[in-house]
């Protein structure tokens, strides 16, 4: 049996730095994140999201910018191996997600991921495509921040999908 590999997963955090720290703060409570996802607006963020996770475990930071980071220097997209999947990482704009998942799905089929990480719709969205993984955490920001977690072992994706709110699952 392989060690699992715990991933964080936050979009859509408009300069919400108080809910930054509320929701890393509930997912470090869990224990140490081996990497934490980022998904694009605002990427101006990923400076609050660095300083508030702990400095004695290596958490690798994967982030992407959004509609909203016109002048950020993340990329558009990236993909990722981590526990054996292949992550893709979008903000989903380009995708036109708020309108289909239609372009998400062929391009994660494109890329060859096992999982399609995207924000931008601010909702909640956990499921499967044609054995891809569309997660949206929701947004990590405002009076209900949303956030979500990945859990790879032997091969195996656990999605889980917090909301502040009642800090159960969604």
């Amino acid at each position: 049996m392989s060690r699992a590999v715990r991933i964080g997963v936050l979009s859509d955090t408009h300069r919400d730095e108080a809910a930054i720290r509320q929701v890393l703060k509930r997912l470090l409570a869990a224990g140490p994140l081996d990497a934490l996802c980022f998904l694009g607006d605002c990427a101006a963020d990923l400076r609050v999201i660095e300083a508030n996770l702990p400095q004695g475990h290596k958490t690798a930071v994967y982030a992407v910018r959004g509609n909203n980071d016109v002048f950020a220097a993340e990329t558009d997209e990236l993909t990722v191996s981590l526990g054996g999947k292949k992550l893709l990482l979008t903000h989903g704009h380009r995708q036109r997600v708020k309108m289909h998942r239609l372009g998400l799905l062929l391009h994660a089929r494109e890329q060859g991921a096992d999982v399609a990480l995207f924000g931008h719709t601010h909702r909640p969205e956990c499921r499967y495509e044609q054995g891809i993984l569309l997660l949206n955490p929701g947004a990590a920001c405002r009076a209900n921040p949303a956030w979500a977690e990945l859990v790879i072992r032997d091969g195996v994706v656990t999605p889980r999908q917090f909301t502040m709110m009642e800090g159960d699952e969604v």
